[in-house]
């Protein structure tokens, strides 16, 4: 009887001991004093709610609200236009490549950037195709933004690039000013750039604009455009090309899935250009037609 007595009272003993986390918890409830039960399993635990010690990237938006940051923040959707903001430790490349009906000839352009500081990002660009310029061109220089959206309520860039292979084979320098605002969904994107020979006597100017709308996780719709003239009458650039000016705009599409981002944009072509260039008996042709590029990018 009494070792009965004995085993009786050690598993009530047990059986307080066990209780007596459940029996505290709705008193530190009904305190405010409310913790995580640490005892219990994830399933069964109380909801934790983010305190300050939870991390919280401010930059990347919530996945269903806006475009992932690396594509929306580098312009990376839009295979004309440049983008403001430089986002600091990301690498990108993208090619796309088609036919314009307007030019009767391929077109392939590709970019690649790289951010060197959180302000200022490395850019290397081709494009080949006919154009104001040499069939093939390439440009290597420096973006930096200057203003935040965050900041300032807009996101402001400047950029400076070296083109070596224009119509003179002396090379252009192109400055350029660069705007963007993004309106939650959507984000607006601008850019002027102005080239010129060492000598300051021929220009050309670039102007682009496109919009980004992200209309689900992994689909973003746009317009990308690009108006491109050269302001020279050398002689020299007939040798190399005939084209006074361009003109593309072009609705586009883009995919993402993770770090790779597929591309695809139809619209309209339009360029100027002239026959016995030079001459007396010199004409001026306007060509319009269908430009289709399609392409991929990746970021990292």
């Amino acid at each position: 009887m009494l070792r009965l007595l004995k085993y009786a009272t050690a598993l009530g003993v047990l059986f307080i001991a066990l209780a007596q986390p459940a029996l505290a918890q709705p008193a530190m409830e009904q305190s405010g004093n409310a913790a995580p039960r640490p005892d219990l399993p994830i399933p069964f635990a109380p909801p934790h709610s983010a305190g300050p010690s939870d991390h919280v990237d401010a930059r990347r938006p919530p996945a269903d609200s806006a475009a992932p940051p690396w594509t929306e923040e580098t312009g990376v959707s839009s295979p004309y236009a440049f983008s403001a903001r430089v986002l600091g430790g990301r690498t990108w490349a993208r090619a796309v490549g088609g036919y314009d009906g307007a030019a009767r000839a391929y077109r392939v352009r590709s970019s690649a950037e790289t951010a060197v500081t959180s302000r200022l990002a490395l850019r290397v660009d081709f494009e080949h195709g006919p154009s104001t310029a040499a069939f093939d061109r390439a440009s290597l220089g420096l973006r930096l933004q200057v203003l935040s959206q965050n900041t300032h309520g807009l996101d402001l860039g400047m950029g400076l690039f070296y083109q070596p292979n224009d119509f003179r084979g002396e090379g252009n320098v192109v400055a350029g000013l660069m705007l963007g605002r993004r309106f939650d969904r959507v984000a607006l994107l601008g850019s002027a750039l102005l080239g010129s020979d060492p000598e300051g006597d021929d220009q050309e100017v670039d102007g682009r604009l496109a919009t980004v709308i992200r209309v689900a996780r992994h689909l973003e719709l746009g317009l990308d455009s690009r108006f491109r003239s050269v302001l020279s009458t050398d002689a020299k650039r007939y040798a190399k090309t005939d084209v006074d000016w361009e003109l593309a705009v072009l609705p586009n599409a883009t995919l993402m899935f993770g770090p790779l981002v597929l591309i695809g944009e139809a619209g309209l072509s339009a360029l100027q250009t002239r026959e016995l260039a030079g001459t007396p008996d010199q004409t001026k042709h306007l060509r319009m037609g269908i430009l289709v590029m399609s392409g991929m990018g990746i970021g990292f």
